[in-house]
């Protein structure tokens, strides 16, 4: 092109880049993305994406990673080191960006705005999923892009989260290969049915050292243990709230981006949580699966219940 030598490819790219506008070269074969350099930490870490590979281990709890960094984030919590404190209201973090997230909520800074409404955020991740929210209300074919919804092809739910669409996905497939001898139960990996086995056999071989409790899976143990330490590593960047369990972060962060994933197949009426769609449905089924003990009177819910029997409860006394 314009005929200058360099030492290595890192310069020669470089120069590509800022002079002749040229972009990077070495293209990822599965998705496409592209970095400067064919052999280099950036594309082996990005390959790991693709082939599920972690192979930095936790020597703690058995957990793996794919990046070095990550083990080294989640080493600090089992040392119950937390480097970064806030300097208004003293608490600590594992990370730098988790304080600077959290320092927008004494600030009041919300640098992300919506281009489709006057709401703004805290936190890039939750403008991304907020902007999912007005796909298919006009919004421009670029905002549409970048607001990129997933939709079941059988119920036509809609998910803000690839992760959250494909579990969904997996509950429509028929093909469940691994069948339970017990019971016939079938499921569609074997690392699900082996914890399901341990419910006819009793076996629960994950125990807490603090309390004895045991658990049929490692996962279960995990969260468990974060009662006795308080740990909650899960962060919403949006208000001050944290939880012990990711699922339950997820849920919970729906109430600012305002995706509601679930729908009534009766009236269209959208909800946060799958089992308020399920409370939902009962209206129109007329089903009362809660029936009272006392007077044998049903209701749709759990806590109508609750309230009723109270009232038995207050009569006796």
């Amino acid at each position: 092109m314009c005929g200058l030598s360099f030492k290595g490819e890192r310069d020669l790219s470089r120069h590509k880049r800022s002079v002749h506008k040229i972009k990077d070269p070495h293209q990822c074969q599965v998705c496409g993305k592209c970095f400067r350099l064919r052999q280099g930490p950036g594309p082996r870490r990005h390959q790991r994406i693709h082939t599920g590979e972690k192979p930095y281990l936790c020597t703690h709890c058995g957990k793996r990673f794919s990046q070095t960094a990550n083990l080294c984030t989640h080493k600090k919590m089992h040392r119950g080191e937390r480097p970064y404190p806030c300097t208004t209201c003293g608490k600590s973090f594992r990370q730098k960006q988790q304080l600077v997230s959290h320092s927008r909520i004494h600030t009041g800074e919300r640098p992300y705005p919506c281009t489709q409404c006057a709401k703004s955020f805290r936190w890039k991740q939750a403008l991304r999923v907020h902007q999912k929210t007005h796909v298919g209300e006009g919004g421009s074919e670029g905002s549409q892009a970048k607001g990129r919804i997933f939709t079941c092809p059988k119920c036509k739910a809609v998910f803000a989260h690839r992760h959250d669409f494909l579990t969904h996905r997996r509950a429509h497939a028929s093909e469940r290969t691994y069948q339970c001898a017990d019971c016939g139960r079938c499921f569609r990996q074997r690392q699900q049915l082996i914890p399901h086995r341990r419910i006819h056999t009793g076996e629960r071989p994950y125990s807490c050292p603090l309390c004895g409790k045991s658990f049929r899976r490692r996962q279960e143990l995990t969260t468990h243990q974060r009662i006795h330490t308080d740990e909650r590593p899960f962060h919403c960047p949006e208000c001050p709230l944290s939880f012990r369990e990711k699922q339950k972060l997820r849920r919970h962060q729906r109430i600012h981006t305002g995706e509601r994933p679930y729908a009534c197949s009766e009236c269209e009426k959208r909800f946060r949580q799958k089992q308020q769609m399920v409370s939902h449905l009962r209206i129109h089924t007329d089903e009362r699966p809660y029936a009272c003990s006392e007077c044998g009177k049903h209701f749709r819910r759990k806590d109508s219940l609750a309230k009723h029997q109270r009232t038995h409860q207050r009569a006796q006394t």
